[in-house]
């Protein structure tokens, strides 16, 4: 299963006394697929260098770069979708050009996607997405 994970979702999954750290975890394993543009890694790494120390930092890095469960895309089109904020699109380009089975996030700003037929994104709160495949 490809997924996107937006920053709050994954960065509560780090902490192993998270209730999303089984979504990271499943990643870590290889159960999914962690879908990742350049655009995301930086605001990831704009977070962690905030709260974590650089050795952990480096460890993220290297899972990063080494893990065969993280698929880099390169989004090629930007679709404009209607935001409120404009650092919700980078999340939805990656998931579309990289054909993400779900964008898994708890931000309201993602639901105007429910009404958008085309292009199709699947968006998944974390707690349901934990019910129907985790838990």
């Amino acid at each position: 299963m490809r997924l996107v994970i937006d920053t709050n979702i994954f960065f509560s999954g780090l902490n192993p006394k998270s209730y999303y750290y089984s979504i990271l975890k499943g990643i870590y394993l290889g159960k999914y697929k962690l879908l990742v543009s350049t655009s995301i890694l930086l605001e990831y790494e704009e977070i962690l260098q905030e709260i974590f120390p650089k050795q952990l930092l480096d460890q993220f890095w290297l899972f990063i770069l080494t893990s065969e469960n993280v698929i880099f895309v390169n989004p090629t089109f930007n679709f404009q979708l209607p935001f409120t904020d404009e650092d919700d699109q980078k999340f939805v380009d990656c998931a579309i050009c990289g054909n993400a089975d779900y964008l898994i996030t708890n931000d309201k700003h993602y639901n105007i996607l429910k009404d958008i037929k085309f292009p199709k994104v699947e968006v998944i709160k974390a707690e349901t997405f934990m019910e129907k495949f985790i838990i």
